[in-house]
């Protein structure tokens, strides 16, 4: 489609044993040179090297650069198989036991999840957030198919008071849920490092919000893609 854009964000090098068409459609986006069987690929501003925006980080990109009307944003494991219509699709929400704020807590850091909240300027959007935050489902994956224009909402509602709270953090470690301490070398196990990735678990719960409260739009099912799986 002339007026679609099919984005894949990838960190590290990957293969989808998928039809020419396929691969040929996509166009890899990254912040470094990664290998993969897609025709496209762009390596985008040193300026975003940052890596714990997350998708934040290439959303940004895109909405500078992307020349069509139309957009779509997977990532080099997961992709949203859902036909493209040109309506706002995310991917499909799961069903939590407890609130999205509890489940936050159990994954992550209490203070990550206050801090963020308090630090929302807009008392209308800080109690949006905050009952947002008692809803009994989460919507992962941060993929997104539909126009650019809504992309830039959600850039709007999501990402951007996620930046503000990230500029005044000087040290991201006072936000690591402890879950393993050092390994046995004295290095801090993966777990750990993952923890690290704070903008990205903010911007997931934050586009739960924004997708059952602020946007319609339609629940797409998710295909996970290892190396070699065909689809």
């Amino acid at each position: 489609m002339n007026n679609y854009t099919n984005y894949v964000i990838a960190h590290k090098d990957f293969t989808w044993n998928t039809p020419q068409w396929y691969n040929d459609t996509f166009t890899q986006i990254s912040t470094h040179k990664v290998k993969s069987n897609l025709k496209n690929s762009i390596v985008i501003d040193t300026e975003y090297d940052d890596k714990l925006y997350g998708e934040i980080t290439y959303v940004d990109w895109i909405l500078k650069n992307c020349k069509t009307q139309f957009v779509s944003i997977n990532h080099y494991r997961r992709i949203l198989n859902t036909p493209v219509i040109g309506q706002p699709t995310f991917s499909k929400p799961i069903n939590l036991s407890v609130t999205m704020y509890d489940q936050f807590i159990a994954c992550h850091s209490k203070k990550l999840i206050d801090d963020f909240i308090a630090s929302l300027t807009d008392d209308n959007l800080k109690k949006l957030v905050a009952e947002g935050m008692q809803q009994k489902v989460i919507i992962p994956y941060n993929l997104f198919s539909g126009p650019l224009q809504v992309l830039a909402q959600w850039y709007n509602f999501v990402a951007q008071p996620i930046i503000e709270f990230m500029k005044g953090i000087k040290n991201v470690e006072k936000y690591v849920k402890e879950s393993g301490a050092l390994d046995y070398n004295c290095a801090r196990n993966n777990s750990l490092e993952y923890q690290k990735r704070i903008a990205a678990f903010l911007s997931e719960r934050m586009s739960t919000i924004f997708w059952t409260r602020v946007c319609q739009g339609i629940p797409g099912e998710v295909s996970l893609l290892e190396d070699n799986q065909r689809i």
